[in-house]
């Protein structure tokens, strides 16, 4: 997702009331994700996750992720064949 497309649906993410929420990212995410995990109390604190973003990678994008979402919730992929 660029930012283009994200602020193209900021006006429903206002309008639910959920800005404060959210935090778009645009950069390359297994620096990103490493970095948020350097940070302990980052662990279990994110509700959902939308990847989109180099394939090849796909697999360390979710074990990261796996570590920072709370229990129980789920990753969504661009790539929905993608099982973990």
């Amino acid at each position: 997702m660029n930012k283009d497309t994200y602020e193209m649906g900021l006006p429903l993410i206002k309008k639910a009331g959920v800005e404060h929420k959210i935090n778009f990212i645009q950069s390359p995410a297994l620096s990103v994700l490493d970095e948020l995990l350097e940070d302990h109390e980052n662990r279990g604190s994110f509700a959902f996750a939308f990847v989109d973003a180099d394939k090849v990678n796909y697999q360390k994008y979710h074990e990261r992720l796996w570590q920072l979402l709370k229990a129980a919730l789920k990753i969504l992929s661009s790539r929905d064949e993608f099982k973990i």
